[in-house]
Order: C-alpha cells, then structure tokens, then sequence
C-alpha cells in the first residue's frame, strides 16, 4: 500500500473511532519519549502529568490516540493508540516540604509500534502529537487556561540513513519531574535535564507552550490536526521570557538547569525545548510543559556561611586561589580547612540545621581526587560551627594551566535548599615524573616507550609463550593494559597473566606478564578465516597525572596453517583400486551389497555419505551405513531390488555418489566422489491368457440367447509364470440398459483365476427391438513388480425375441359336446408362446345377438358350451398386436354326425 492510501486507510478508520474524552482540567504537563527496541520496532510512550489538587477527579482516560506526521509535507502517516499503562505519585525533593496545594501525579500511555524503513525515509524527519484539553483552570501567566488545551509534541529522525541501513536512535528520557513548589522571594534552581541512550548531545531552552485545537467541547479534536499549532495565548505582562515573574525571571541554561527568583505568588505553566544533536546535526526535539507553584512561606530562613582557612592561617569567604607554595614542601596531604555555620539554628528552626556538601567542577568533568571529609552535617545552637576539609590531588585534573572548582554547602531550607558557594582555582605544577618503559623483545636489556614486534609466524597447533616485561624508575605502581586489535583473545587461544611486581633494591619497579598462545584449531578458532593478530601493550605508572605519557608496544603474530590433502575413496567392486566410475549389474529379485572406504593421508576427520543422482536411496530400498572417523572411514552398501519396491516402467539405470570429505581444523574442506552405476536387469515375463467358456463347452466369445434363456459363462486365466500375481476384473459392459442383471465377482490369485458371468436375457433389454447386443469386457492382468503384463477378453450375447409363428394353427370352427368325446370342447391347441411384444391376452365367445357367452384370459381354454343350445356362435382371439376372429358351431345330435373328430 502506499503512502497516499495508508493516509486516506487512517482517515476511514478516524470515522469509527467514538471516544469521547471527558472535560476536565487536570493537566499539568507532560512529554512523549520514543524508545529503540529492534529493527523497525518501537516502544512509544505519552507520560501526562496530573494535577491531583486542582484536576476533576476521574479525568484520566482509558487511553489516548496519537498521530504520526510527515515533516516534509505533513501527511498523516499513522494512527497509535496508547493504551493506559500506570499512575504513580511524584514525591517531593524534601517531603519535609509537601504542602497540601500541590500534589501531582505521573499518568504513562505506552504501546509498542512498527516504523516500517520503507515507509518513514525522509530525511526530514516526522513528529508525534496528541492533543488534550483542558490545563489546570487557576494558570495566572495565560488566558482562560480552562479553555486552554495541550499538544504534546516530539520529533524524530527518519529510521534509516542515506545508505539504507538502520539509524538507531531513541528519543531523550528521564526528564525529571518538577515536583516542588518555588518559594516567594527566595531562589529557585532544578536540574531538568534528561538523558539520551544513544549519547547524543541535548541543548535546552524555554518555548511557548503549544495549545493546539483542543477545547472544552472537543477535548479531543475530531479529526486530526498537523502543524503548525497555535501557543497560548499570554495574560497580560507575561511571555516567553517572562512565563515566571522575578529577579532574575524564570530562565534555562544550555545544559538544562532552571533558574528562577520569583517576585509573584501564583501558578505558572512554562515549556521546555530539549533538541537532540548527532554530530553537530539535529536530528530530533522534544517539547516539555510544566508548571510551576509559586508560594509565599512564613517567617524568613538564612543561607549558609562557608569559609576557607590556609594553611598559614588566612580565611577566604567566596573564593580562595592556591598554589604549590601555599603548603609545606614534601606535603603528602594539600588540604584546606572549611567552616560552615547558619542563623537558621533558633527555636523556630529546632535548634539545629542539616547541611550537605558537594564538589561541582568547573573546567574539567568528574571531581577527580578532590575529597571532602564530610559529605552532611548538622549545626545546632550548642555547636554553631561545623568543621571539614576539601582534599587536593596530587596529579592535576587539567594540564599546563589553573583548575577550578566550587564547594557548596546546602541546607534544609524548603523547598529546595539555600546554599553559599566557595569558588577554589588550583594552580599546582605536575608532580616530576619518569614514564615507564618496556624491555625490547627484539635486543633484551634495550627500554622502549614506543616500539613494534613481529613475532616469528608458529604452526598451527603449537603452544607459543613469551614474557613481556616493563619497569618505572621511580618505583610507581604500574598500570598494565592492552587492547586486541578488532578480534577476542581468549577466543582465539591467546592469555594474558602478571608473573611479578617488584621493586628492586635501586629503586625500580619491574613488571613481567606472561603471554601464551595457543595456536590449535578449533571450531570456535578457525585460522583460516584469520592468520594474522595485532595486540597494543600499554604500560602507565601515573595515568591520572599524565594520561598522554604511557609506553606502548605493538606486537603482531602470525600462524601457519598446514596443507590438506584430499581423502581417497575406493569401492571393493574392484578390490578397491583407484577409480573415477565404476559398473555393476543387479539381478531383480537378488541382494547386492559392497564397501566403500575412504582414507585421508593427514589422518584428518572424515565423513562418508552416498547420494542418489536423481534420486532418494530410501526411496527404492537401498542402504548405505553413513560413517565418520580420523583417517579411515567406511560404509557398507547393500540393495535387494525385490517386490518391496516399485519400479516405473524404463528405469533400470541408477547412479550413486559416495562421497568422503574431510574435516581438519583451519584447513579448506577437501573431497573426493567415486561414481557406481547400478544397471538392473528383470526377468523376461509372459504374457497371462484369458478365455471364455460357455457353461454348455467350447469357447464363447460369440452368443445369441432368446429372451428368457439363461447363460452361463466361466472366465478362466491361467500364468506360465506360476509365481505371478493375478487379476480378473469386469471391466465394461456395453448396450446394458438398467434392466440387465447379472452376477459376477472380479477375483484375484496366483498361477490361475476363474469366476462364472450368469445372467437371463429379459425382454427389457431388446427396449422396442426385436434384437440388442450386450458386450461384456474382461481384463486379466498379472503383478510381476515390473514390466506388468494383461490379456483382455470381449465376450459378445446376441439377445433375440421368440419368433411366433401362427400357419400351423387349426383354428377350429366347429365342437361337438354330445358325449361322444369327438371334439366335445372349444378349444386351439398349440397356440405360440407369448414373446416380448405379442402375448396371449383372452379369448371371448358371444351368440348371434353378441352376448358373451364365454372368456378366458388362459391359453389352454376350454369351453364345453354347457347350458347352451344348438347354433352358430362367434368368437374373438386376442393378441397383444393380433385378432383372430371366426364363426363357431355347436352341434348336437344327429348334426354332429360326420363332424370332424378333432380329439
């Protein structure tokens, strides 16, 4: 997706959010901090102050919806919904100092989130926002601050650089909450700086709080807003440079301490601009509100009074400067003696006062040496004075000129401590100083402060030692270090230990350090991928008085990794003789097995291992017994190409890589690939025979069957390969409609199968014809496991209708029921039996008037024409597609005589 659709993707899901934040004053400030977790993973925080005092309780919001914004050309970018995580107190400095009108608390929104390099690449950069409405409603120093909101800001560098790799980078943290309230009239100072992880450097200085278009009736805006966003707006008297009144007026210096000596009592919101720097180039900021509680206290406190004492005994009140002639030569101990004393020590104070004190350096970082004996203290009515002494180094903290420092006393004083400050400038002369040497390895007795070694290149697989050794004239402690030159010593086998420390009779310190190598591979130490190590030896004996003066040694190493020579490998195929290829043919059905051996000549690991040219070993039943070992490894190979595997027609041809490489350590792998082609040869397999039998003899591959006969026909299959597997199946019936039923069950066996086809032709199958054919289709197949072979039978059943034939039929005209027992029945005999489409339906016979008489639906009727008297009557023969009609006479007596006698 791109850019332009991910933003029009966040406007459709702006439309489906329906938080409605609840109105509220409550907020005191806040900030964003976006944390570096792993490639393109972030934790992104929004920390919100509360006022616990003055806010609407229950005004915290479940969570919060912040944007994403493009720098360039401030398209929305992404939507991050920080769920609420924690609220915690912020505890006062001192909590002697809690008063009940302030009280704050620190609200944390946090969710982890993707920055996608592909997607935030602009070298402008993007920043974060989240508005909210509204500030805390008793603000003096802006208007209406009820109405006021807040926009929480941050900006951030694109997460990848020019040249696409990742920009590891992490937003400034741990700004300190202004938890304390600024006494009226008295000086106020807090140190509001925060950290970076990455180590970039922070410049800090006070902004315009950003209001944003927040509101009372939009607590949370609607829709999403890019900058530019409008400040607050200033009460009259107040700006910028002027957000807390006083002498001096609320102000920052670049490292971020606050200053401020307020002249109005009330309650002021300011804004902190902390922009981060990498390299001289700015790559982020964050915007930090706050406010501040001015308050008038009671009654008036006194800051404390520290003096210096000299050693000759001359007091210094604000600043003293010493030298090295200020203190007895050969001194061991340069100290000066402080006194400290406080009004603040009457009956409304307790009779006493705590004191702290502390060393803040001025031109140089770190306190260096300089020692105070009292870090706190207390003065009390019976004991105004407290007494400590502030300890010089012996080694400057700064060379070729004065160093400066302050010792400042604090007291207890709420609500941050009044303080008095002794300014010290030190200008000792280094003390003197013989640097420390080391002995050459090359010429043993010559000293070097700087030198390089080439140690002789060892062998793989050697232990190698030496002794490093380094002395002082003087006799001072030496400081041994070294540094490997981008590689891990101990990984790569090298040890460093100290041997002696010793101080000889003339007054010389000597140093000796062991330095072994162990120079065997390994898997952790592969000399092939690094034959060559630089290691710098440093030897100091006064660091901290010249940090440009110790010895340095360089010194390099070298291995020789030894040659490697390929392993052999050979097959007993050919009583293992040297050889690129070899052939062998398999029988099918027989078991083929031989060895493979390898040998290395430098007796290094081997592996040995068979692959398929084309294809998987397991897969067509072949074993090979993978082997390793030192200098000798074998394997055995066996195949029994039996019915357990399937061969696809044609394959016969297998080829096998036995392969063999070694292992030695350091060294290049080396190989060797001996190749056997395994030609299967199978067995030549006849052809299974099938035939058809009727069950009346002799083959039926051809029969015609009336409707109404029943046929039976046996399949029979028989193999030459008498081991063979076989199957007789019914493969096809042709012509059948749904009305043919038969019996027949495929079978299966060996050397011979047989099952019987029965079936009764039915006039269903002839569907309107006189005639239909029925073909039946038989398969015989056997299962050699290769090269399978079938017969195939088709056995044809002409089905024909009964013919009917009605010539030879007497239809009688005349009976003669007179007892004589000559034609005493109407009857016709033999008539044809029914077939599929004519059958007998009845007979009727009526008198002249066309009763009926007499009917029958049976073919073999009789009529006796009982109760019926002498004369000519009709009757009708009925065929499903034929009539029969004729005139019939009953006679009697002296008419039946010469009568043909039918019976």
């Amino acid at each position: 997706m791109g850019k332009k659709g991910i933003f029009w993707y966040i406007l459709a899901l702006l439309l489906l959010v329906s938080a409605s934040p609840v109105f509220a004053t409550h907020i005191v400030g806040g900030e964003f901090e976006l944390q570096y977790l792993q490639r393109e993973r972030y934790r992104l925080r929004l920390i919100l102050y509360n006022d616990d005092v003055n806010g609407n309780p229950g005004a915290i919001d479940a969570s919060a919806q912040v944007f994403i914004w493009s720098k360039r050309n401030h398209q929305l970018m992404q939507i991050v919904t920080l769920p609420y995580q924690s609220r915690v107190d912020v505890p006062y400095t001192n909590p002697d100092c809690a008063i009940a009108r302030l009280k704050t608390s620190k609200v944390v929104y946090s969710s982890d989130i993707t920055l996608r390099e592909d997607f935030y690449d602009e070298a402008e950069g993007y920043y974060v926002t989240y508005e909210r409405c509204c500030r805390n409603n008793i603000i003096n120093n802006i208007v209406r601050p009820d109405a006021a909101g807040q926009t929480f800001y941050l900006e951030f560098p694109p997460v990848i650089n020019h040249e696409g790799e990742p920009f590891v980078n992490s937003s400034p943290v741990l700004f300190p909450p202004l938890s304390d309230f600024a006494r009226l009239g008295y000086p106020f100072f807090f140190d509001f700086r925060g950290t970076d992880p990455d180590g970039d450097s922070l410049v800090y200085k006070l902004a315009a709080p950003i209001a944003g278009f927040s509101s009372p009736d939009y607590p949370v805006p609607p829709s999403p807003n890019s900058a530019p966003y409008p400040d607050v707006s200033w009460a009259s008297g107040y700006s910028v440079v002027n957000m807390v009144p006083g002498d001096p007026a609320l102000r920052i210096n670049r490292n971020g301490f606050l200053q401020v000596k307020p002249s109005r009592e009330g309650l002021y919101v300011f804004s902190v601009l902390a922009e981060e720097f990498r390299a001289g180039v700015k790559i982020g900021e964050v915007r930090r509100d706050f406010q501040m509680l001015v308050y008038n206290v009671a009654g008036e406190d006194f800051a404390p009074n520290l003096t210096a004492e000299m050693p000759n005994g001359n007091v210094f009140r604000e600043s003293i400067s010493v030298s090295d002639a200020d203190f007895p030569a050969g001194s061991q101990e340069r100290c000066l003696r402080l006194k400290v004393t406080d009004e603040d020590i009457q009956a409304e104070d307790g009779f006493m006062e705590r004191l702290q004190f502390r060393v803040v350096p001025d031109n140089f970082s770190g306190t260096s040496g300089i020692s105070l004996s009292v870090q706190q203290g207390t003065v009390t009515a019976d004991a105004p004075e407290l007494y400590l002494n502030v300890c010089l180094p012996e080694c400057p903290p700064v060379f070729n000129k004065p160093y400066r420092f302050s010792v400042v006393a604090y007291d207890d004083v709420c609500s941050v401590p009044m303080t008095d400050t002794l300014k010290v400038e030190v200008n000792f002369a280094s003390p003197p100083n013989e640097p420390a040497h080391f002995v050459s390895l090359a010429n043993n007795g010559v000293s070097l402060r700087q030198g390089n070694h080439t140690m002789p290149v060892v062998q793989e697989g050697s232990v190698y030692n030496f002794v490093l050794e380094g002395f002082d004239e003087d006799g001072d402690n030496l400081d041994f270090s070294w540094t490997a030159d981008g590689f891990n010593a101990q990984q790569w086998g090298f040890s460093i230990n100290k041997i002696d420390d010793v101080v000889a009779p003339d007054g010389r310190r000597k140093v000796r350090y062991g330095v072994q190598w162990d120079a065997t591979c390994s898997a952790q130490r592969d000399f092939g991928t690094r034959d060559k190590f630089k290691f710098l030896f440093s030897l100091d004996d006064k660091p901290e008085c010249d940090q440009h003066r110790q010895a340095t040694y360089q010194v390099d190493f070298g291995v020789i990794i030894p040659g490697n020579n390929a392993p052999d490998v050979r097959a007993s195929l050919n009583s293992y003789q040297p050889a690129e290829q070899l052939t062998r043919d398999v029988q099918f059905g027989e078991t083929t097995s031989f060895t493979i051996r390898a040998v290395d000549p430098d007796t290094d690991q081997l592996t040995l291992r068979a692959v398929g040219a084309d294809f998987n070993l397991e897969d067509w039943g072949m074993a090979f017994t993978d082997g390793s070992g030192a200098g000798t490894v074998s394997g055995d190979f066996s195949w029994d190409p039996g019915c357990g595997v399937v061969f696809p027609d044609g394959k016969n041809l297998f080829r096998l890589y036995f392969i063999s490489q070694d292992a030695g350590a350091c060294k290049t792998a080396m190989a060797d690939t001996i190749a056997v082609d395994l030609r299967l040869n199978f067995p030549v397999n006849d052809a299974p025979l099938l035939t058809a039998e009727a069950a009346t003899g002799g083959p039926a591959e051809l029969l015609e069957v009336a409707v109404g006969e029943t046929v039976s026909v046996m399949l029979r299959g028989v193999d030459a390969n008498t081991a063979d597997g076989l199957l007789l199946t019914l493969q096809n019936v042709q012509g059948q409609s749904s009305a043919l039923r038969y019996t027949w069950q495929d079978v299966t066996g060996t050397g011979e199968v047989s099952s019987m086809l029965t079936f009764t032709a039915e006039c269903e199958l002839l569907q309107g014809t006189g005639e239909a054919m029925v073909t039946f289709s038989f398969m015989l197949e056997d299962n050699p496991c290769h090269d399978k072979k079938l017969d195939d039978v088709s056995l044809q059943v002409l089905i024909k209708d009964r013919a009917q034939d009605f010539e030879p039929i007497r239809f009688v005209n005349v009976f003669t029921p007179n007892g004589d027992r000559c034609n005493p029945y109407f009857e016709i005999k033999d008539l044809p039996e029914d077939n599929c489409y004519n059958r007998f339906e009845y007979v009727r016979v009526y008198n002249r008037w066309g009763k009926l008489v007499f009917e029958s639906s049976e073919r073999n009727f009789r009529w006796d024409g009982e109760g019926y008297g002498v004369g000519t009557y009709y009757y009708l023969l009925k065929y499903t597609n034929q009539t029969y009609r004729s005139p019939l006479s009953l006679l009697l007596g002296d008419q039946a005589v010469g009568a043909d006698c039918a019976n």
